[in-house]
C-alpha cells in the first residue's frame, strides 16, 4: 500500500469516491475539496510527463546524432541507426520515465472522472432526498418553521 504523509492513499482514494447517502451535505461540502486536490495532482503529473516525453526526445535526437557521425560515410540505413537509438540503455530508461508518467496521468485522470461521476450521483441523491421529504407532513413543518426563523 502506497503511504503519504502518513495516509494510506489507495483508503483516501476509497473514500472520494463513495457515497455515503446519509451524509449528503458532508458529501457536497467535501467534493470540491477532493475535486480541487486531484485536479493539482493531474496538473503535476501531466507536467512530469511532458518534462518526461521532452527528455526523451533529446536523448532520442542526441544519440541520433552520435550515430550519424559514428557511421561516417558507410552505407547506415536509417532503420539501423534508429535500431541502435533505441537500444541505448539512456533512450530505454527516457522511455520507461515517460511511460510511467504517462501511466499516472491517465490513472488520475480516471480518479477525475470518478469524481464527476461522483458529484452527479450527490445531485440526483440531493434531488430524490428533498423530493421525500416534501412528502413528509412533520419535516415539511419543521423546514418551515426553520425557514422563519423560528
Amino acid at each position: 500500500m502506497a503511504k503519504l504523509n502518513d495516509i494510506d492513499v489507495d483508503e483516501y482514494l476509497a473514500q472520494c469516491t463513495q457515497v455515503e447517502p446519509l451524509a449528503l451535505q458532508e458529501e457536497f461540502v467535501r467534493w470540491s475539496g477532493d475535486y480541487a486536490y486531484w485536479n493539482e495532482k493531474l496538473a503535476k503529473a501531466s507536467r512530469l510527463h511532458a518534462s518526461c516525453k521532452l527528455e526523451r526526445e533529446k536523448i532520442y535526437s542526441r544519440l541520433t546524432l552520435e550515430a550519424r557521425a559514428m557511421a561516417g560515410t558507410s552505407k547506415t540505413t536509417v532503420a539501423e541507426i534508429e535500431a541502435k537509438v533505441m537500444a541505448d540503455p539512456a533512450y530505454q530508461t527516457a522511455r520507461e520515465a515517460e511511460t510511467d508518467a504517462e501511466v499516472e496521468t491517465e490513472r488520475i485522470s480516471g480518479v477525475l472522472q470518478a469524481l464527476r461521476g461522483k458529484k452527479d450521483m450527490l445531485v440526483q441523491l440531493g434531488y430524490h432526498q428533498r423530493a421525500e421529504m416534501a412528502g413528509d407532513p412533520t419535516l415539511r413543518e419543521y423546514m418551515r418553521d426553520q425557514t422563519r426563523g423560528g
